[in-house]
């Protein structure tokens, strides 16, 4: 197996069973983002994960609909509080050193409970580390939604 499709395979895997994790997130949930980070990779990465999240990713018959992400605390439903850090690993003599991407997640409820966490540790597979992050942290999210009939989205989306 070529090292990009190992991967990809680790990629859906984890997905699967982080996703598998979080309650049932209503469709058209508000949420409200809190960042922990100081730096200027947190600050971008945090308006990065906001347009991802609100972004309807909907094709066709199948329905992927985004997150309204809303600037008060008092507005949410959830408040996903994070900490993004950006790392250069050592290497050894001759080889290159790589930058990865960690984050810390909290989704918190309306009433401040802490409902699901996770830690994404994310290296480049296709795209640079923090944008690896911000996706894997949006799919997961998204594949929670619930329809009207209770229905979960999953990573594919419903189908309409």
């Amino acid at each position: 197996m070529k090292k990009s499709s190992a991967g990809l395979l680790v990629f859906v895997l984890a997905s699967l069973v982080s996703a598998a994790n979080i309650p049932d997130l209503p469709t058209g949930s508000k949420i409200f983002l809190e960042n922990k980070g100081t730096s200027d990779e947190s600050q971008m990465f945090t308006e990065l994960l906001r347009e991802k999240l609100s972004k309807d990713e909907s094709r066709g018959k199948y329905s992927k609909p985004g997150f309204p992400v809303v600037d008060k605390k008092e507005d949410a439903a959830y408040l996903l509080r994070f900490i993004f850090v950006m790392r250069e690993n050592e290497k050894s003599f001759m080889e290159k050193s790589q930058e990865h991407a960690r984050v810390n997640v909290w989704l918190l409820d309306s009433k401040g409970v802490v409902i699901w966490e996770h830690n994404y540790d994310c290296v480049r597979v296709f795209r640079e580390p923090a944008r690896e992050c911000y996706q894997h942290i949006s799919d997961d999210l998204k594949a929670v939604q619930t329809n009207s009939q209770g229905k979960r989205a999953g990573m594919l989306c419903w189908k309409s």
